[in-house]
């Protein structure tokens, strides 16, 4: 299996991976939108080979939930909703008959038997973490344990840190107030794109929220906060 291996020696090696994921993702997005079917071609299949590479399966998953939104409108518009449902059934009789070929490209992609990364560990070992980081929010649930804090006054480390979701971080680090309020913005955000029919614009909400859901991101920029910033403005 060919991939890009970040250099151990850096000070965050995952870091670069989680960096390289929301600038591909920020290019599949703006490359969908131009008027070339070629631009769009290529913008695709780069981003694939490029996520793959480095093995980036929140990326993954983000790009297949853009290209799912994105191939569902244009038959929708095509074919009808009708016609789409049925193909939508069929497809499932295909890949209930055809799952073992089927699990074992998602295995490729995704890495669901790693020894280290796969379904045994819990997701790279993020549901310990997530569970951890809930007692956590549970100890102090108004105030948070604070951003970024070092040294961690309650433990080794700070549970903000470590925890590989955006929300579950937001919501550790700054306490209950803050995590409401972002909420509340991104199901605005969300009414106002389905009441608006702002296709593009829900592609972009649902695959950042997607990857930000695996990933120990918080307010702060970066090339997808960004663009999901904008998003949520232009709702």
């Amino acid at each position: 299996r060919l991939k890009i291996q970040f250099p151990t020696k850096l000070a965050d090696p995952f870091n670069y991976r989680h960096l390289t994921g929301e600038v591909l993702l920020t290019f599949l997005l703006v490359g969908l939108a131009a008027p070339s079917r070629f631009i769009k071609a290529a913008v695709v299949v780069t981003t694939i080979v490029s996520l793959t590479l480095i093995e980036n399966r929140g990326g993954l998953l983000s790009t297949a939930i853009i290209l799912g939104l994105f191939t569902s409108n244009k038959m929708i518009q095509r074919m009808g909703y009708k016609r789409v449902l049925i193909a939508l059934l069929a497809s499932g009789v295909i890949v209930f008959v055809c799952w073992p070929i089927v699990y074992r490209l998602l295995d490729y992609f995704f890495l669901l038997e790693h020894g280290a990364r796969g379904l045994g560990t819990g997701v790279t070992s993020r549901v310990p973490v997530w569970i951890n980081t809930w007692q956590e929010i549970q100890r102090v649930p108004w105030t948070g344990v604070g951003f970024w804090v070092s040294p961690y006054p309650y433990g080794e480390v700070s549970p903000g840190t470590q925890v590989h979701n955006a929300f579950l971080r937001l919501w550790v680090e700054n306490g209950s107030a803050l995590f409401v309020f972002i909420t509340g913005v991104l199901l605005t955000a969300a009414i106002q794109i389905e009441r608006k029919g702002l296709h593009w614009h829900r592609m972009a909400l649902l695959s950042i929220l997607a990857y930000y859901f695996f990933i120990p991101r918080h307010l702060t920029l970066n090339p997808l906060s960004i663009l999901l910033y904008l998003t949520i403005m232009q709702a």
